[in-house]
């Protein structure tokens, strides 16, 4: 049953038992739902600060045969996250390009560590940010690059951040800027793609990204 004040919900999978309190509580917002469809529109709760889960394509190894429909090269599996970090930001995917980079990582044209989750342009709506972060807040509508910038190293004091060599290192070893990688399955790491992997309900992202 729901009303004003409470809405409690049982726990159905791996949906857990917790209470949605109104906005009207002092607590208002310690609990909160979550989903790639918005905050009040999702199938899972989670508190704040905790670990989320959710659907992503998982890349196990690449350069399996054509046609694809038949190799199967991307699962779609349940990752989780931890919250995020300082400088990070969750954010909801709302959509997603595939382009030739993506398909280069399937097909082995680029190597890449794996396991993997691909994607790495995408926009979506900010979900939560960590500590320290300024510059976005949750319900912000934003678009992600896969050139990460940390504004710090010589070419991006020269002004070429597309050259950015904290940046550049943190996607070739399929982590994020401020660290990783943050995916997991099943306790095993899963990298990140340019530091969004974005084939996914959710990005665990760089505030710079």
């Amino acid at each position: 049953r729901a009303n004003d004040s409470a809405d409690t919900r049982a726990k159905v999978g791996h949906r857990q038992t917790i209470q949605k309190k109104s906005p009207a509580s002092s607590e208002a917002g310690l609990f909160y739902r979550v989903n790639a469809f918005g905050y009040h529109q999702g199938t899972h709760y989670r508190v704040r600060g905790t670990a989320m889960k959710f659907k992503a394509a998982i890349l196990r190894k690449a350069g399996m045969p054509r046609p694809y429909a038949a190799s199967r090269p991307l699962l779609i599996e349940t990752v989780e996250v931890p919250p995020p970090a300082a400088g990070e930001v969750i954010v909801a995917i709302k959509a997603a390009s595939l382009c030739h980079s993506d398909l280069s990582v399937v097909n082995g044209d680029r190597a890449w560590p794996m396991p993997i989750v691909p994607g790495h342009e995408a926009a979506g709506i900010v979900e939560e940010v960590g500590p320290g972060v300024h510059s976005v807040k949750p319900g912000d509508h934003v678009a992600l690059i896969f050139l990460t910038q940390c504004g710090e190293c010589e070419h991006c004091i020269e002004g070429r951040p597309s050259l950015c060599a904290r940046g550049t290192q943190a996607n070739r070893e399929g982590r994020l800027l401020t660290g990783g990688p943050r995916l997991r399955l099943d306790g095993q790491a899963v990298h990140h793609h340019m530091g969004l992997s974005a084939f996914a309900e959710f990005a665990l992202v760089s505030e710079k990204s």
